[in-house]
Parts: C-alpha cells; structure tokens; sequence
C-alpha cells in the first residue's frame, strides 16, 4: 500500500473505472497511472489541473502492443488537497496515534492445546458476510462459530456490539461485512475505541479490497474481505497443525537417536564380548595345539619303546628241550622222591 500526491493531468473513465492520469509537480516529465474503480464514488470534480492525494496498491500492466509494463495503482483512497480533506483525515489519524490505538497489536489467539477456538462474527443477519466466512471454515470443526448481530450502519450499534462481544466466553471477534457504501461508519471514534478497548482480539474484515477503514489499522488483524478472513484463519488452523506435527516429528527423532545410541552401546558391548570370547577361544586353541604336540611326542616315544622290547624279545637266548633231558629230568626226580619217603 503507498499514498502519492500529484496534479490530474488527464482524466479518462471507461466501464472498468476511471484512469487518472498524476504527473509529479517537480518533475513534470513523470507520471503515474492509476484506477479508481466505478464503486469508488468521490464528492468532488476530478479535474485536470487539480491536485490530489491516492491511496493504493501497486501493479504492473502490460502496455497494450507493448512488451513493456506499466504501473498502475488501484485506487482506495482519493483526497483532493486543495480543499484539505486530506488534512483532516490525517489529522484524526494522528490523534488515533497519540492515545496508542495504532500500537499494541494482539496476536491471533493461540491455538496450541485447544480443542476448538470460539469465534463471534460481528455483522448484519441479512448481510453475507458471516456466510463467507462460514463458508470458508465450515470443513474444520475446530472453529465454532456465532453470529452477534448488529446494525453495520449505526457507529453506536457496531461499537456495543463488539463491547458485549468481548465479554462473552470467546477466542476472537471478528467485525465483517460486505463492499457497497456507507463504510464511513468503520472511521468512526467509538468504533474505534471499542475495537482497541477489547481484551479479544479483533479481526476487521470490511468491504472489497480495494476499500480501506480507518478499523483496518486499529484492528489487531485486518483482513481485505469476509472470505479472506475466513481464508486468515484456515490459514492460521493449518500452521499450527503443521507446527504440531514438526513437534511431533521431532520427539520421533529424539526417541529415535535415543534408540539408536542405546544400539549402538549394545553393539559395542556385544562387540567387546565377542572380542573377549575370541581371545579366550584363541587362547583354548593354543593349549590344544600344546597338548595335541606332548601326546603326539608320548606317542612317538611309546612306539619307539615298543620297538626295543620287541628287538630284546627277539634277541633273547631260547631254552631248547631235548628228549635226552626229559628223561636225565625224571630220573632226578624219582631219585629225590625216593630219598624223601625213606
């Protein structure tokens, strides 16, 4: 969003608005296009010559049978100096600055922990702006919605509504209603006040885009349309559930490495283990081979001892028994048995 100031140079209206031509008074070789749009009714004479003050937001065109592009601001706000409305309004901002209502912003309620969010939508019971909204956040049940009707046309309406509203058992108020005219009432002071007064947050979302209140800037949260607010708080819902699920995801990954060093500890330990089996086998092994290398020499010398036996055995003198001395045997021992039984 940017304001300039500049002289209307040229001044053509066609049924999707009328371009304004501003050329810059000390450089008068520049100017700038903008569009105001036909529900956008001004109460002066656009003139050439005249000058003026526009609010908006920026765009780049392309130039018909031109590769180039233009800018062109669409149109919010139109002051005509000269008479010093802009003054005025500017004036009042500033006074809205001094007591603080321009500072302080609240946040969108938190969604964390809850299991739904209370939202009371400040409107008309004929408008369509609850519906837009509804519309958007009817598919999430986490939204319960109300609607606080009040008369969009009264400043003192709309600012005792949001008063009660804000005492009720809510998580956000929300004041909406649908483009067209007499918006007036959202640069009023006691809405205003009422807006900035509020313990809930307060999301304005008043008129078509390319309107601007002064509620827009006291409001907590602004946004351009009904639906767009309805859009700001899916929008807000989703975020939340992505931030929970990356918590989430990190305790997973906690748990995780958790798991994981535990493993690895354990593997380490197993690793150790093993390794000390293996010096113990390893060890077992050596006195095997020790053991099997003494009975393998017992072995050898047992069979080298059984080969001398068996050569002494085979070289010992025999006893040869001869007839002749089986009867030179008898004869002695009938001599002796003789001599012992006289």
């Amino acid at each position: 969003m940017i304001t300039i100031e500049g002289i209307l140079e040229r001044v053509n209206s066609y049924p999707s608005g009328t371009y304004l031509a501003l050329k810059d008074p000390q450089s008068p070789e520049v100017s700038l296009t903008c569009l105001l749009p036909p529900s956008h009714k001004v109460d002066f004479e656009l003139k050439q010559g005249l000058t003026i003050q526009a609010t908006g937001t920026v765009e780049m065109r392309p130039k018909k049978n031109n590769a180039d592009h233009e800018t062109v601001i669409f149109v919010n706000q139109l002051f005509e100096i000269n008479k010093g409305e802009i003054t005025e309004m500017e004036a009042f901002r500033q006074q809205l600055r001094d007591r603080g209502f321009l500072e302080n912003k609240k946040a969108m309620p938190e969604i964390a922990g809850k299991e739904e969010l209370k939202i009371c939508v400040i409107s008309s019971v004929d408008g369509v702006a609850y519906r837009d909204i509804e519309h958007i956040v009817k598919p999430f049940p986490f939204f319960k919605m109300e609607l606080y009707p009040t008369n969009l046309f009264s400043p003192e309406d709309v600012a005792n509504s949001i008063i009660k509203a804000d005492r009720r058992d809510n998580d956000l108020l929300v004041v909406s209603r649908g483009g067209g005219s007499r918006l007036e009432v959202f640069n009023q002071l006691p809405v205003l006040a009422a807006i900035n007064g509020a313990k809930k947050p307060v999301l304005v979302a008043v008129g078509h885009a390319q309107d601007i209140t002064l509620a827009d800037e006291v409001a907590d949260i602004h946004a351009p349309t009904p639906t767009a607010a309805g859009e700001l708080l899916v929008q807000h819902y989703r975020a939340n559930e992505l931030a929970k699920k990356a918590k989430e995801m990190e305790k997973k990954e906690q748990q995780l490495e958790k798991i994981l060093n535990r493993m690895t500890t354990a593997h380490a330990e197993e690793k150790n283990k093993l390794l000390k089996q293996m010096d113990e086998q390893s060890s077992l092994i050596k006195i095997m081979r020790s053991s099997v290398s003494e009975k393998e020499l017992y072995e050898k010398e047992l069979k080298a001892l059984k080969r001398r036996l068996q050569s002494a055995e085979a070289n010992r003198p025999r006893l040869v028994i001869t007839p002749g001395f089986v009867v030179f045997g008898l004869t002695v021992l009938a001599a002796i048995y003789f001599i012992t039984t006289r």
